[in-house]
């Protein structure tokens, strides 16, 4: 992948100067240098540069800005890999980035040595992430995870009665609505929901309906 052109798009000339350097002597060499988003756009549109490396915080709130700044200039170079430098990372800012067709995200600490490699993987199609924030979005996951599978666990031990009491009460019905939906008495339905507390160990029927409002809940049948 030799001879890769990068378009800058950076508004700190001190900040694009660091990173020619860290690219020089590499397989990467800067195209364009531009301090405006709607400038780099139209370059872009007659380059095609291979990568684009945009300042992804000095754009954000300005006309040409943030977020727009990327799909203005992927929609004037689309084959090319755009990468947002930015001081600190959120997953939201990653999963906007990427909704906007962003290759990822690199925080301004990142090491001389290990932007290079950064936009050479992101000019082969990979998605681009610092490390601890892909730690963060897979703990996250893991935790996500957990909770679907402690609901199933929780819901599993209903019986088909208590699942339909436990279905109707989530839709906001009353006691007495419950009982008129299932046919049975108000006294049958509060047994149920007893029951159901009992069995889920909770103490309340507000706990017992938020307790299976989880992401990926689901009722026995």
């Amino acid at each position: 992948m030799a001879g890769l052109g990068v378009l800058l798009v950076m508004p700190h000339p001190l900040m694009s100067l660091g990173v020619r350097v860290s690219l020089d002597g590499t397989s990467l060499r800067v195209v364009a240098d531009y301090r405006d988003a709607r400038s780099a756009a139209i370059c872009a549109l007659a380059l095609q540069p291979d990568i684009c490396l945009l300042d992804g915080d000095n754009y954000s709130g300005s006309p040409d800005g943030g977020w727009s700044a990327t799909r203005l200039i992927l929609s004037a170079a689309p084959s090319s890999a755009l990468v947002l430098m930015k001081d600190a990372c959120t997953p939201n800012d990653l999963l906007e980035a990427l909704r906007d067709g962003a290759a990822g995200i690199v925080t301004k600490d990142i090491g001389s040595a290990s932007l290079p490699r950064v936009l050479l993987a992101a000019a082969d199609h990979e998605t681009i992430a610092p490390r601890r924030m892909v730690r963060r979005i897979a703990e996250e996951l893991r935790s996500e995870s957990a909770a679907r599978e402690r609901a199933d666990e929780l819901t599993g031990v209903l019986t088909r009665r208590e699942s339909q009491v436990l279905d109707l009460m989530r839709e906001g019905l009353t006691t007495a609505g419950i009982a008129e939906r299932l046919f049975v008495s108000p006294g049958t339905v509060r047994s149920h929901v007893m029951a159901m507390t009992r069995k889920l160990r909770v103490d309340s029927r507000a706990m017992l309906v938020s307790q299976v409002q989880r992401p990926g809940t689901r009722l026995s049948s």
